[in-house]
């Protein structure tokens, strides 16, 4: 039998090896895998039925007309539209369509996910023009807002459209945020359900903003203050009795700081989990302040203000949102 000490040494270069197999793995592959930022945004997530419905500022069913590729004397943008397809609105699922056609602006990568065919039907769901001066309207997500108008898609989404959330709030540096529910839409909870939300972020201005995630100091930390009333009286935040601060600075004064672009256009969404609990084992709650919040059975209405998320916008508020527990 091992003793203690021949047991630790046997561990430790047991766990030597691996490090040193996975690091060489990790340089082996480093060009071909890209690493996800360490917190903060999630930069690859999909639209849903739900998303689409409450995301888009119009839906419509519409017949494409013709694709019009814009002459380009030089390199384009990449965000910027490089062709149009004019869209004949058979029925408006969502929002005021502008006319009986409307101006669809895609972008080249926008049209390699979606290829414009004339006489096709389309579910489409999209961002309005940025500016007055901007004709064209634009797919709220280039992979996933244009659906083929088949009843089995249309049936995934009309459900979603009547659903009583919040619409998008214009923040500074073209930015704009919505907060919603993490669940498919779903506002209504039973005493001891997990409540978690979303902050989803829009670049609907006309240049890249620059998305950060900061874990420290403490102050510039990214995360979201929220406030939560009940009756219009405040709910107080309660610390995590469990979390020393101590604790805290040494965790995340080690991580780094990220940096990336989000070009007009492209969205990002922040996770904000487990708002109404505590416990120990899932996460010390960062992303709302190391705080929680008790939700008794009630009505309550939910807002968020993003700090230190986009370096050109330092404080960003989406919401409200309303939420309900039941009685047991």
């Amino acid at each position: 039998m091992r003793s203690w000490y021949q047991s630790l040494c046997y561990t430790s270069r047991m766990r030597l090896r691996i490090e040193l197999v996975v690091l060489a793995l990790a340089i082996a592959f480093a060009g071909a895998i890209a690493l996800p930022p360490p917190a903060g945004a999630d930069r690859s997530f999909a639209f849903g039925p739900f998303e689409l419905a409450a995301l888009a500022d119009l839906a419509v069913v519409g017949t494409l007309g013709d694709y019009t590729p814009f002459p380009v004397k030089s390199a384009r943008l990449a965000w910027d539209p490089d062709g149009e397809v004019v869209v004949h609105v058979e029925r408006t699922l969502k929002g005021t369509a502008p006319g009986p056609t409307l101006r669809l602006g895609l972008a080249e990568r926008g049209r390699d996910s979606f290829v414009p065919t004339k006489g096709a039907r389309f579910a489409l769901f999209l961002s309005a023009p940025r500016t007055p001066a901007d004709p064209h309207w634009r797919l709220l997500d280039e992979r996933d807002a244009a659906l083929p108008a088949t009843p089995a898609s249309l049936e995934k989404v009309l459900p979603h459209l009547a659903h009583p959330c919040c619409a998008w709030r214009e923040g500074a540096a073209g930015v704009r945020a919505a907060l919603l529910p993490d669940a498919d839409g779903k506002l209504t909870f039973r005493p001891g359900d997990e409540i978690s939300l979303r902050v989803f972020l829009q670049n609907h201005g006309t240049a890249p903003v620059t998305l950060t995630a900061v874990h420290w100091p403490r102050a510039a930390m990214t995360h979201a203050e929220l406030t939560v009333t009940r009756a219009r009286a405040p709910v107080a935040a309660h610390r995590i009795d469990w979390l020393g601060d101590a604790e805290i600075a040494k965790y995340f004064s080690r991580l780094e700081p990220w940096r990336g672009a989000l070009d007009p256009g492209g969205a990002t969404v922040h996770h904000l989990q487990r708002i109404s609990s505590a416990e120990r084992g899932w996460g010390y709650k960062e992303d709302i302040g190391f705080v929680w919040y008790p939700l008794d059975p009630g009505d309550y209405e939910v807002s968020a203000v993003l700090k230190h998320a986009v370096a050109e916008a330092d404080e960003i508020t989406a919401g409200p949102i309303r939420l309900t527990v039941t009685r047991p």
